[in-house]
């Protein structure tokens, strides 16, 4: 009778302990996935801040029509023209406005060369566009990527024929002394998106794109 008592006693504190066990198991895991799908108190850094670029203020080019780069082009040279005002912000707006544009692109609207050179920097322009985007408060990073936006740009302005001729710039002095390129529909250098109208304008030719 002692030995039957003595096997149900440790029968119940054996399932008891197994039922604790398993219920602090099961908390355990609903609290990780409660921190694992709560984002609110994640840190994402740049990272988070590059995937949602600063599009705060649309500008007119946002309402033009095409499915092709003419609102790239609109938007980069609006980009270089409240640069060389020292607008930063306006800047970022018009660096929204070429994003979105972006993401409207159709490459089955596009020529031959068009797509091939689409496909070669399409990803390369987007990326320059974001970081001027996000980049409001801060002028010199916006310059800094224009030097580059400029060539992926010009590349993909040899593709088609245009109505008037652009112009490849370069100033020595930009950048931290490292230069910089930029596209202009004039071959002067008094309106250079790297600094704000001076005595003594920065500048030479590289190419024209006819």
């Amino acid at each position: 009778m002692k030995s039957i008592y003595t096997i149900t006693l440790f029968s119940l504190l054996a399932f008891s302990l197994v039922q604790c066990k398993t219920q602090k198991e099961l908390k355990k895991t609903e609290t990780n996935k409660t921190e694992e799908h709560d984002h609110s108190s994640h840190s994402h850094g740049d990272d988070h801040k590059h995937e949602h670029p600063y599009m705060s203020k649309p500008t007119e080019a946002d309402t033009m029509t095409g499915n092709g780069f003419n609102v790239l082009y609109f938007s980069y040279f609006k980009i270089t023209e409240v640069l060389s005002l020292d607008n930063k912000t306006r800047a970022a707006d018009y660096a929204g406005s070429m994003y979105r544009a972006i993401t409207n692109i159709n490459s089955d609207d596009l020529s031959k060369k068009e797509k091939q050179a689409w496909q070669a920097r399409g990803f390369l322009i987007k990326e320059s566009a974001m970081k001027i985007a996000n980049s409001a408060d801060n002028i010199e990073e916006q310059r800094s990527q224009i030097s580059q936006l400029s060539l992926n740009l010009l590349e993909l302005m040899k593709t088609s024929k245009r109505e008037k001729p652009v112009f490849l710039l370069h100033c020595d002095k930009s950048n931290n002394r490292k230069g910089g390129n930029w596209l202009s529909m004039k071959n002067s250098f008094d309106r250079s998106p790297f600094q704000n109208n001076t005595p003594e304008p920065c500048g030479f030719l590289i190419e024209t794109i006819e």
